[in-house]
């Protein structure tokens, strides 16, 4: 959180929008495109704890490496799932 004080000036963001992205210029706040790509994680950390009390079993393969379109990779994903059931 930033101290803004009594008033919030717009000097800082002509400036910084003059300044080129190697010197600390453009833009400091994230896109809405940003935003929303980090919604479904909120709201899967705001869901673990109840997640947690409901289930007995929580199998969670590793298939951080595997791209969200990979259909081609559907085996592999299978496979990650039934290894990490097995341990």
């Amino acid at each position: 959180m930033k101290p803004w004080g009594d008033a919030i000036s717009g000097f800082t963001l002509i400036a910084k929008s003059w300044l080129p992205q190697w010197l600390g210029g453009g833009p400091s706040c994230p896109t809405m495109a940003a935003m929303q790509s980090h919604l479904p994680y909120i709201t899967d950390y705001a869901n673990a704890k109840r997640r947690w009390r409901t289930v007995d079993v929580m199998v969670r393969p590793r298939v951080t490496d595997v791209p969200i379109l990979a259909f081609n990779r559907y085996a592999e994903v299978v496979r990650a799932g039934h290894e990490a059931g097995l341990r």
